[in-house]
């Protein structure tokens, strides 16, 4: 056991509940015989930490049992991407929503590193045709250990200059498709489309901008295809 619950420490599950009830027990057999208040505060208290620990002790084993681990492959690109000085916009579409999984708070899920993802690419010779390959998905998905893989597509990409008032700004308007590949079903279980529009000093900037807009659109609707969790 973890050397921060050392009021558990040794103990199963059943010895928690023993002393959680031993606690309560010897909380009413003092009620019964008049204690003073301090004695009956210091029994609540006790048995209130205890409950805490056997809490947090019991509900772990599940949590990590529900934990859906989750890898997001490069985005590919519909049509000819513009040339944009400093972004290559499917590595940086998938570097984004894969930071953007990581803070989904009402879903367990585990992030595979893009590190992670990225060298079994390499090692698996991977090709942008590959994302159209059911087996070589579930392929690198066993690889990377991962349950589904999200799987972008950057449907457009236009950028142009606009101006305004202080000088000239950078648009870019963006949209992407986010499917959810199941591995162990070798399947595509959904997919969500989203659309963002960026304004930057560069080109660059207004394209991290609109990418990272259209990555959020369509990141709800795509969380939203995974199976509950078991």
């Amino acid at each position: 056991m973890a050397a921060d619950k050392p009021a558990i420490a040794g103990c199963g599950a059943g010895q928690a509940v023993m002393t959680l009830s031993s606690i309560f027990t010897a909380m009413q057999r003092v009620s019964q015989n008049g204690p003073t208040r301090r004695g009956v505060l210091r029994l609540w208290s006790a048995g209130i930490v205890v409950a805490m620990l056997l809490a947090q002790y019991l509900s772990l084993p599940v949590i990590a049992s529900q934990l859906r681990s989750v890898a997001v492959v490069d985005f590919s690109m519909t049509g000819r991407a513009p040339s944009i000085s400093g972004l290559t916009p499917g590595r940086f579409a998938a570097d984004d929503l894969s930071q953007m999984l990581a803070g989904v708070k009402h879903r367990p899920l585990t992030i595979i590193p893009r590190e992670t993802v990225r060298d079994a690419e390499t090692s698996l010779n991977w090709q942008i045709a590959d994302l159209l390959r059911f087996d070589r998905l579930a392929e690198l998905a066993r690889r990377v250990g991962a349950d589904h893989l999200f799987v972008g597509r950057i449907e457009s990409l236009i950028a142009q200059a606009q101006r305004m008032s202080g000088g000239n700004m950078s648009r870019v308007d963006a949209s992407v498709r986010v499917q959810v590949f199941d591995a162990a079903q070798k399947r595509f279980v959904g997919n969500a489309l989203g659309s963002g529009l960026g304004m930057g000093p560069s080109q660059r900037v207004a394209a991290q901008q609109a990418l990272h807009q259209a990555n959020a659109d369509a990141l709800s609707k795509a969380v939203g295809k995974l199976p509950a969790a078991p």
